[in-house]
């Protein structure tokens, strides 16, 4: 008995000393793996070009007065999450020999943490959606100057987001849905999208999921 309680404490103290030394040296500890990190990464990315890349990324308001290239395509994450998709969309687009704008929120630069400095790609950024909300009329003209408008993650709490940016009734406008089920809310609840311009092979299995609900 006298062992047991002897271990236990021995284990106690041993954990405590853990968690004392973790809020001691904290941030010496993030340090250390933060460099360490930049230290293995591939020699063609140099850690100035990452600062550099996010130092370029601006506020919302600067699209406001900025110019939209020839060729541009705008990536547009509405929500707070998704942001490690982003670079994979952009960089099929540059592959497509686009140039890409993004919006997304602040935290979503992170991201593109091991992105070249390119000058075909800007980010521009939002705390809050609220921000593009009070611009817009502004915004709406803006965006009918890009080649297309990629939403990437199409969400139906989005609804009201999408309708005050006049996104709904752009024709350059694709909408990239979070699940194949939000397709059947946007089909038969709000009719945003045409059933002809769905896919057979989706609207098959969109037909069927509605005859398991109902049974």
């Amino acid at each position: 008995m006298d062992y047991f309680i002897s271990k236990k404490f021995i284990i106690s103290i041993f954990l405590f000393l853990i968690y004392l030394i973790n809020i001691l040296f904290k941030d010496k500890f993030n340090k250390y793996f933060a460099k360490k990190s930049l230290s293995t990464m591939p020699k063609s990315i140099s850690t100035s070009s990452i600062k550099s890349f996010h130092l370029l990324s601006n506020n919302i308001t600067f699209l406001l007065n900025s110019n939209i290239k020839n060729n541009t395509i705008l990536i547009f994450e509405t929500e707070f999450f998704h942001h490690e998709c982003t670079p994979g969309y952009t960089k099929y687009f540059l592959d497509l020999g686009y140039n890409v704008d993004i919006i997304l929120e602040n935290f979503g630069t992170n991201a593109f943490c091991l992105f070249k400095l390119l000058e075909n790609i800007r980010i521009f950024t939002f705390k809050n959606l609220s921000e593009l909300i009070a611009h817009s009329k502004e915004f709406q003209l803006i965006f009918k100057n890009y080649s297309c408008i990629v939403i990437e993650t199409t969400h139906s709490g989005q609804n009201q987001t999408y309708k005050d940016l006049g996104l709904f009734k752009m024709n350059n406008t694709i909408f990239v849905f979070h699940t194949i089920e939000h397709i059947n809310f946007y089909l038969f609840e709000k009719k945003r999208i045409g059933r002809k311009r769905i896919p057979p092979k989706i609207q098959n299995y969109l037909k069927k999921k509605e005859k398991w609900n109902s049974a």
